[in-house]
C-alpha cells in the first residue's frame, strides 16, 4: 500500500500564522486542510489547529477532507519527538 503524501504546504511559524497542507491519498485524491498556528517556540513546541483560520478567526465554511477538526501539539525534546493529535468530530 502506498503512503499518504504531503504534496503542498504553507506554514507561517508565528502565532496566528497560516498552517495549510494538501495531502494526497494512495488512490490519488487530494485533501486540503487550513488552520492557524497557536504556538511556535523554536526547538521546543509547535501547536496548530483547524478550528481557527489564520489570524485566530473562526474557521467557518472551511473545505476540509473530513468533518473532523483537530489540534496538533508537537513537543520537541533532545532525541525525542512527541506528537499528540486531538480530534473533535463536528
Amino acid at each position: 500500500m502506498l503512503p499518504w503524501l504531503t504534496v503542498a504546504a504553507k506554514i507561517e511559524t508565528h502565532q496566528g500564522g497560516v498552517f495549510h497542507v494538501v495531502m494526497r491519498s494512495p488512490d490519488g485524491g487530494e485533501f486540503p486542510s487550513t488552520g492557524c498556528v497557536l504556538e511556535a517556540i523554536p526547538d521546543k513546541r509547535f501547536v496548530w489547529t483547524s478550528v481557527l483560520a489564520p489570524g485566530f478567526r473562526p474557521n467557518i465554511g472551511s473545505k476540509s477532507a473530513v468533518d473532523v477538526h483537530k489540534t496538533v501539539f508537537i513537543e520537541i525534546e533532545p532525541a525525542i519527538l512527541t506528537v499528540q493529535l486531538r480530534s473533535l468530530r463536528v
